[in-house]
């Protein structure tokens, strides 16, 4: 018996990198959301998989949430509800949501009370860029502290939210590397 040598269509290489930068930009989102976190309740932030660990259905790439602590009415407490935050991903060159999607995100928005609907679009090497949805579609890029709070700060400690995502991304590319040779 001989060994085959499996030979991959330019189509599945791409599929590929498709696939490993989709799941880098939802990395790369998750990293900065972490590094941003006003005091108090901390974000968690929920990816959805589907089959082999692949993206899932659904227009919702990542689920931000928190619990609210803010003072309600009796007989509710603080920390009764909670602020939920919608999460579009792109990475690389993929094309930003069409107008049906945000529909279908104004929709999922609505029903659960979403404080943001958000895009995240990253590109390998740099941060990603965070837009609110608004009235007429995507706004400017908005700071990521004006949706999850403020970076940590600790006395002493100098780290940035850009350094520790560049750190990140250097961390697992290193690993990946060391992994394949």
């Amino acid at each position: 018996m001989t060994n085959a040598m499996t030979v991959q269509t330019e189509g599945q290489v791409r599929a590929q990198r498709a696939k490993r930068t989709a799941k880098w930009a939802e990395t790369m989102t998750k990293v900065i959301i972490s590094q941003n976190a006003k005091e108090g309740p901390r974000w968690q932030v929920i990816n959805f998989l589907g089959p082999a660990k692949s993206e899932s259905r659904g227009i919702v790439d990542l689920l931000a949430i928190r619990k609210d602590h803010s003072v309600h009415v009796a007989p509710l407490k603080r920390g009764d509800f909670f602020e939920v935050v919608l999460i579009q991903v792109k990475g690389g060159s993929a094309r930003r949501p069409s107008q049906d999607d945000i529909s279908r995100l104004r929709a999922v928005g609505a029903r659960y009370g979403a404080k943001h609907i958000i895009l995240s679009e990253w590109k390998e090497g740099s941060m990603p860029v965070f837009r609110k949805l608004v009235v007429d579609g995507w706004g400017e890029p908005t700071n990521v502290a004006d949706i999850f709070g403020r970076p940590k700060h600790r006395p002493g400690k100098s780290k940035s939210v850009e350094n520790s995502a560049s750190k990140a991304w250097k961390t697992r590319r290193a690993k990946k590397l060391t992994d394949s040779a």
